[in-house]
């Protein structure tokens, strides 16, 4: 088991289509990651963006806030963020803090 903020975090971004990219979140998104998530994701608020969550075991206030704002922009912009391969930690934290019911889940109801 990993202790909070010591697995380090990779952001990848790859185009599926002319509108979507897919960001692969790799580590922790914690206090000390949160703002260069937030950043990374900045550069799509004008598009679709599906965030790939499947190998992020670690999701803190800091995190959900990142996505919260990437939501709120994407959004406003006519987008659309879609959360995708959410580990069981990280659905139950989107879910305890409503998030589920806010944010796109793909595959989950």
């Amino acid at each position: 088991m990993n202790v909070p903020g010591t697995e380090p975090l990779s952001l990848t971004a790859t185009r599926t289509d002319e509108r979507t990219h897919l960001v692969t979140v790799v580590g922790d998104v914690d206090l000390a990651t949160a703002a260069r998530l937030a950043e990374y994701l900045d550069q799509f608020e004008d598009r679709n963006v599906v965030v790939d969550l499947s190998s992020v075991w670690f999701l803190d206030s800091s995190g959900i806030q990142a996505l919260l704002a990437a939501h709120r922009r994407i959004e406003r912009r006519g987008g659309v963020l879609t959360i995708r391969g959410a580990t069981p930690i990280v659905q139950k934290v989107l879910r305890v803090t409503g998030l589920d019911q806010v944010l796109s889940l793909e595959g989950h109801d």
